[in-house]
């Protein structure tokens, strides 16, 4: 963040209770994600991209 500015955020965990913390960043930690929703499809969302070679951390719909 920027001097004098800063994020918060509370989550409503239902997805990835264990290891859904946020926030939640990409491989290679360029982009980092809050996220207050549900991705009901992200299963399959999530096997896609695991089948292209995303590698998650986490089992949170956000992560997706």
């Amino acid at each position: 963040t920027a001097p004098g500015v800063g994020f918060s955020q509370r989550r409503l965990s239902i997805v990835g209770l264990e290891d859904g913390q946020q926030p939640i960043y990409n491989e290679d930690r360029s982009v980092a994600v809050v996220c207050n929703g549900e991705l009901f499809d992200f299963p399959e969302r999530r096997a896609e991209l695991e089948a292209k070679g995303h590698v998650f951390r986490t089992h949170s719909d956000c992560e997706i």
